[in-house]
């Protein structure tokens, strides 16, 4: 019944009931109260208001991870909401399938479980004991012969070759704190090459595909001091539906099928929001490498309307975010129309001193003394490293492209 307490909340399409149903008998079996629809809605119930409801008196989600799951709108809405409450999530994978984006979002990091292999049955008990763990009702079970790279570890390792790679990628971020792109720098003059002033762009050859754009600009002045400016944008088409409170936001140059869904019920001025669900993936690689732990950006933040519209969640919603020692300030405007626009900006200032061998040097308030080498290719052309990001297995670099003369 939906008013009877519960532990687990399973989530699945609608095809794929039998392995749901399946996963429901075997935790109540154990002792381990499960809420799955439409059995626990009540006849004549709002479904929406039903499943919400369940999803927040819940500690546990399992979700029957299949292809008709991957590509359901509601699956991805009930996995967002879980997220939101703090549920921990336990993907039962029954097909070997690719993780769509939005979904890969939230499920790139729990430990996924393979049933893909008979019998069922098998997969069942380790999944059980599992919860039983995680609800502090038993001891951690032994964990199942690893099976067989599937087409999903090979994908997600393809897909995110910069993530695989999460412990050289800070190195990254040194060689941008080296150009003072990302550290604010420190006051004084330096000596610097003087085919390294002017205006440029930059590049890191690691920017994400999800319609957000990042516009990177470095002035660099003739007694080694630089301004640099880093802006990530997109803009496309917000939907709010007020029945889940949540908000979706679909960029206009996404890939087919990609948005981001938040929790988002305004009531007045201030709003608490999710950052990691609300920022787009440009934002995050830039957070995550510079050593921002993930639990920080699944916190709650305070964001406040500074400009109102006719409809509920329209106007320009505000955060002033100091995440380490970076202060970003962070905008998503929407229109009555329900168009969107997300921005996100850095401003730092700081000094370069470089020397006729190619070395240069960072004095950063934020990363200390930098030291590193650099290449001019061609007028317009720069490239910077450090010692150690030659030996990064994704060949990171920083590039600089002029964008106008000195």
């Amino acid at each position: 019944m939906a008013g009877i307490a519960h532990d687990v909340f399973v989530s699945y399409a609608s095809d794929d009931k039998p392995t749901a149903d399946a996963v429901c008998a075997s935790l109540e079996a154990r002792g381990i109260r499960a809420w799955i629809a439409p059995r626990d809605i009540l006849p004549g119930s709002d479904w929406s208001e039903a499943i919400i409801d369940a999803i927040e008196n819940a500690r546990v989600m399992v979700l029957v991870f299949s292809a008709r799951a991957n590509a359901s709108r509601q699956i991805i809405r009930e996995v967002e909401r879980a997220v939101s409450k703090g549920l921990t999530i336990i993907p039962l994978r029954i097909e070997d399938v690719v993780p769509g984006r939005n979904l890969e979002y939230f499920l790139g990091t729990p430990h996924w479980l393979d049933a893909m292999s008979p019998p069922l049955e098998r997969h069942l008990t380790y999944l059980c004991e599992t919860v039983e763990f995680l609800l502090e009702r038993g001891e951690r079970p032994e964990p199942l012969p690893l099976p067989q790279r599937t087409q999903y570890d090979v994908e997600w390792l393809k897909r995110n070759k910069v993530l695989a790679g999460i412990v050289a990628i800070p190195i990254l971020l040194v060689a941008a704190f080296a150009l003072g792109v990302i550290g604010g720098g420190g006051g004084g003059s330096a000596t610097i090459d003087s085919r390294l002033v002017g205006s440029w762009l930059v590049t890191t050859g690691a920017e994400q595909s999800d319609g957000s754009t990042v516009d990177w600009t470095v002035t660099q002045k003739p007694d080694g001091a630089y301004a640099s400016r880093t802006l990530v944008q997109d803009t496309g088409r917000a939907n709010y539906d007020a029945v889940y409170g949540t908000l979706s936001l679909t960029p206009d140059d996404a890939p087919s099928g990609y948005f981001r869904s938040f929790d988002f019920e305004p009531d007045g001025d201030n709003l608490e929001l999710l950052t990691f669900a609300v920022i787009p993936a440009n934002l995050s690689f830039f957070l995550t490498t510079s050593g921002l732990a993930p639990n920080v950006l699944s916190t709650l933040e305070e964001w406040h309307r500074t400009a109102s519209g006719t409809r509920p969640e329209s106007g320009k919603w505000e955060l002033n975010a100091r995440y380490g020692s970076f202060e970003w300030q962070l905008t998503l405007s929407i229109t009555n129309q329900g168009l969107y626009t997300f921005e996100a900006t850095l401003n730092d200032t700081g000094t370069i001193k470089t020397t006729s061998d190619g070395s240069f040097t960072q004095v950063s308030k934020t990363a200390g003394i930098i030291e590193g080498h650099f290449e001019v290719v061609d007028r317009d052309t720069v490239i910077f490293k450090n010692g150690a990001v030659i030996a990064n297995p994704l060949n990171a670099q920083v590039t600089w492209k002029r964008a106008s003369s000195r």
